[in-house]
């Protein structure tokens, strides 16, 4: 890497060669299963963003992001609008700005409420009761185990790690994943987990080690999260 952290031109061609090399490897699949393909092109992706995101660099990253941490949520709103201008971008020659399921609309609807009106895209759907941010908190903690076992930490860390974050014991936190089952399905859950563990492992080897002070600060700030979410103190 460079002194601004991002990967030398060597890095970058190696990691490029990596990638078409998958990208071979997919469109060689031609007769595979739909859904099978459509896993793998989501792993290419990944592999892609990630690529790009260590070509940029962390300072690239950052100015290009935007400030963060301020408690108002109309700059949380403001804030979100404008970076959801970035994965439009991605998927603009393949996606119609125009549709109610687009991130252009997100992006719309986000500075829309920011700015005094009323939400539309994001409005209660009538009948739904499930608490679906709990959910999403719970199972932040199995991802992060995930996350964690593919970057080599031993299984009784990250457990301890876990169970002091969340204020729980981990021998029910282990089972939180059929909560997430209940309500996604098996397969986007798995297969998130199954992501989640290679970036772990894809940390270490792009970068050799995880410092315990940075895993464990995150970790802790999921598990006030989850806190909050379940109306423990935070």
């Amino acid at each position: 890497m460079n002194k601004r952290g991002a990967v030398s031109e060597a890095e970058a061609m190696e990691e490029i060669s990596t990638f078409f090399w998958m990208r071979n490897n997919f469109d060689a699949s031609v007769s595979a299963p739909a859904e099978w393909r459509r896993g793998e092109a989501r792993s290419l992706l990944a592999h892609a963003l990630d690529m790009a995101a260590q070509m940029c660099g962390p300072e690239v990253l950052a100015l290009a992001y935007g400030p963060t941490g301020s408690e108002s949520r109309k700059d949380h709103l403001l804030a979100l609008a404008d970076r959801l201008h970035w994965p439009a971008l991605l998927f603009a020659s393949i996606a119609p700005g125009t549709h109610n399921d687009s991130f252009e609309a997100l992006a719309e609807e986000c500075e829309s409420i920011a700015r005094g009106d009323k939400p539309i895209l994001t409005a209660k759907l009538p009948g739904y009761r499930k608490q679906v941010r709990l959910l999403v908190a719970k199972f932040r903690a199995n991802r992060w185990d995930a996350y964690l076992e593919g970057a080599g930490i031993a299984t009784a860390e990250r457990h301890s790690a876990l169970a002091n974050a969340f204020g729980q014991e981990w021998d029910t936190m282990s089972r939180w994943p059929s909560d997430a089952v209940a309500t996604w399905g098996a397969k986007p859950i798995n297969d998130r987990l199954k992501m989640d563990r290679y970036l772990g492992k894809d940390h270490i080897r792009r970068n050799a080690v995880l410092s315990q002070e940075s895993w464990l600060s995150a970790v802790n700030r999921s598990g006030r999260i989850f806190r909050q979410q379940a109306g423990y103190s935070a």
